[in-house]
């Protein structure tokens, strides 16, 4: 059976959506602080460098300090803002996965009922899901050198606002968009990232 149509969850964000990583990780400033109580994590993940550094371990802080690619080691900053970052994909989006599959799955019963016959479209409805309702929206980047996209001018050190969520959405990639079907093979998404640009906790999000 094919899926129930409605509005896509991916393709209506409010300005708070967009915004929330910039709450999150504060690209603007010279050291990439947070704010509010992120900020207070990342002062404490800053004091653990520090021992870490005097006192290394067998964990992912020691790894991340001691990683080196042609002669050029991180900053403190860029392991915490990693450290951040790895904890809010390898938990809170992971929560907002879950919970948001399984809130499609009691709105659309007769995809529960096909998943639950059967079981080996599993790989498939994880990927539907997260085509149809990821937990990642957008994706703040700052541009590195003058640009032009659509005769629109982008200057370098602008942000650019990428809406995963609506490429997820986009008509001319997917047949009916708005349909949420688990039986469909939707391996081309967005939902996490592309290139450079992929999540690194992607294989393990999925096996979760």
């Amino acid at each position: 059976p094919r899926g129930t149509q409605r509005d896509c969850p991916s393709s209506s964000l409010t300005h708070q959506q967009c915004t929330s990583q910039e709450r999150i990780i504060n690209l603007s400033s010279n050291r990439a602080f947070p704010r509010g109580s992120t900020s207070r994590l990342s002062g404490y993940l800053h004091g653990v460098v520090q021992e870490r550094k005097a006192d290394p371990r067998d964990d992912l802080l020691t790894y991340l300090l001691k990683a080196e690619t042609d002669g050029e080691i991180l900053t403190d900053d860029e392991v915490v803002v990693t450290a951040v970052l790895l904890l809010f994909t390898g938990h809170e989006m992971m929560m907002k996965l879950i919970a948001d599959g399984m809130l499609e799955l009691v709105r659309h019963r007769e995809q529960r009922r096909l998943l639950r016959e059967e079981l080996s479209i599993a790989p498939k409805a994880v990927e539907g899901i997260i085509r149809y309702h990821g937990p990642s929206k957008v994706v703040t980047l700052r541009v590195v050198e003058d640009s032009e996209l659509r005769d629109t001018r982008i200057e370098a050190g602008q942000r650019v606002l990428m809406s995963l969520a609506a490429a997820n959405c986009d008509p001319r990639q997917f047949d009916d968009p708005e349909t949420f079907d688990i039986s469909w093979s939707t391996h081309s998404h967005l939902g996490f990232g592309h290139g450079i640009y992929s999540c690194i906790g992607a294989p393990l999000a999925r096996v979760e």
